[in-house]
């Protein structure tokens, strides 16, 4: 929660201070960014059974990164692919049978729209947003368990899910855009679980920070 409010805060900051730039046309335009964010699942700390003498203590720190790629069909209409990914920390509980060390990561690549809410006619460079996608979910978690052997376990799961959202972009000039977004990311569940969920359906803050080229520059 402290993430996601300090994530607000700056990109409040960032917005409320970009300097004024004249409205641009985005048709045809393509965009290249960069996500920090915070990804929130409803449970905050799990304890998995790795072994049946070692158990291992899951936290969601909540940090998002990821990359972005946007195209503008027209003025007030966005093609969007995100990919992000949220790590997830784990502390080993050691006993006399054993160690277990381990590290476990959900990801996502949606695709999907985002229909600006004020018209491009009005020629502001701050433009609020309706956006939604769809696409995968993938987790990925290694065990090491070390005692009077060492085991190697890894596995991989996949589902389907999608996110709603809304969100505000600043162009501060052609060739740049800051933005923030608040969504939901809901997906469904994993056949197994990662790091001791097998859903990691939650709310997510995003802001944006993007390079702008292409439309006939």
């Amino acid at each position: 929660m402290k993430t996601s409010l300090s994530l607000i805060l700056i990109a409040t900051c960032l917005i409320a201070f970009a300097p004024p730039a004249d409205a641009q046309s985005l048709a045809g335009r393509h965009r290249l960014g960069l996500r920090l964010g915070a990804w929130n699942q409803t449970a905050d700390v799990r304890v998995e059974a790795v072994s049946p003498t070692v158990s291992t203590s899951v936290g969601n720190n909540g940090m998002l990164g990821g990359v972005s790629y946007g195209y503008w069909l027209n003025d007030d209409l966005a093609l969007d692919i995100d990919i992000g990914a949220l790590t997830l920390d784990a502390e080993t509980l050691v006993n006399t049978a054993g160690v277990s060390t381990n590290f476990a990561a959900v990801g996502e690549v949606l695709l999907g729209m985002r229909r600006y809410l004020t018209a491009s006619a009005e020629r502001t460079t701050v433009r609020p947003y309706l956006g939604a996608g769809v696409g995968v979910f993938r987790g990925s978690q290694d065990d090491v368990v070390t005692g009077v052997s060492v085991v190697v376990s890894s596995r991989e799961e996949t589902a389907m899910g999608g996110r709603l959202g809304v969100g505000i972009d600043v162009f501060p000039s052609r060739r740049f855009m800051v933005g923030l977004g608040v969504g939901y990311n809901l997906m469904a569940d994993f056949d197994e679980p990662i790091a001791g969920s097998r859903n990691y359906s939650g709310p997510v803050v995003s802001f944006d920070f993007a390079y702008l080229f292409g439309g006939g520059e």
